[in-house]
């Protein structure tokens, strides 16, 4: 199995070299593989077994549990599509002549559902305007245009439509830190400005000092270069949460201190934005997002 693994991954190499995956797939599937191969079965690793020795009963069972542990259905079933992929591509090869792993279905019925952060409007204005300068801007941007932290990073003035009113989206931080084409192609889209946002930006494009014009990036570095969303998160995000105190938007009298957020959360907060204004509809929610439908959005 570990030759035949090999030889997949070689292929799936060649396929990301001709941009038919990105270097995340990539790295999913060496990851999924690994794991499969690591499974021990009596004294033996799964990985030094003949392909023919790999039975349904052995994937189903052995494997499928043995992956379970302190991974979510979620994240097994993921792997699982990688290896239904690996063992399907050996048929083809004639190497295999049926797949061991048909009929092998992860459902998540009873997958324990992840509560998502919920945030009011009058939260999310007290953590921006408890921000520092510094990042100010870049937290108010991610929770009023709803863009990838990765989006948001390889973002250049370029892509911004002061005419019309339009943040377009057409290019994202991929793994390693390259440039690349976003998530998926639905990712690529045009997002309509809130006056706040546009003039934010506006008064920033004048302001930028000149030290960090030179690669054309809306949110760089003091240097220039592509920013860390992981820094926004950390010197950012999460000291503005903890110095920020907001009155909910229901009759209670005392303000609260705000509970600590994830970049992730701004994305869902505009999501949620969109979706209670009720005045755009499931279609151009899930696009604004760069989603294929507004039942990804909801999940």
């Amino acid at each position: 199995l570990n030759r035949a693994k090999e030889r997949f991954l070689d292929k799936q190499t060649e396929r990301f070299d001709e941009n038919e995956i990105g270097i995340g797939e990539l790295g999913n599937k060496r990851r999924h593989l690994k794991q499969l191969c690591e499974v021990r079965f009596g004294n033996r690793f799964v990985g030094d077994m003949c392909l023919d020795d790999i039975t349904h009963e052995l994937l189903n069972e052995v494997v499928r549990r043995a992956m379970s542990v302190n991974r979510s259905k979620k994240t097994v079933r993921r792997a699982f599509v990688t290896i239904k992929q690996m063992l399907t591509w050996c048929t083809h090869h004639g190497w295999l002549l049926r797949s061991p792993a048909e009929g092998i279905k992860i459902s998540l019925a009873n997958e324990p559902f992840k509560d998502l952060r919920r945030i009011v409007p009058s939260e999310m204005t007290a953590v921006i305007n408890a921000a520092s300068p510094k990042y100010r801007r870049e937290i108010m941007f991610a929770a009023y245009t709803g863009l990838r932290a990765g989006e948001q990073v390889a973002l250049t003035w370029d892509h911004i439509d002061f005419e019309y009113g339009y943040v377009k989206v057409r290019q994202a931080r991929k793994w390693g830190g390259a440039l690349g084409p976003p998530k998926t192609d639905k990712g690529i889209r045009d997002i309509r400005m809130s006056n706040v946002v546009a003039q934010m930006l506006r008064k920033w494009k004048m302001e930028q000092p000149i030290q960090m014009r030179g690669n054309n990036f809306v949110f760089p570095t003091t240097f220039g270069s592509m920013a860390d969303s992981g820094n926004w998160r950390k010197r950012g995000l999460q000291p503005s949460c903890a110095n920020a105190v907001w009155t909910p938007d229901i009759m209670v009298q005392l303000p609260k201190r705000v509970e600590q957020m994830k970049w992730k959360d701004l994305r869902n907060f505009y999501a949620s934005v969109l979706i209670f204004s009720k005045k755009v509809s499931d279609a151009e929610i899930a696009a604004m997002l760069g989603h294929s439908s507004l039942d990804f959005t909801y999940h």
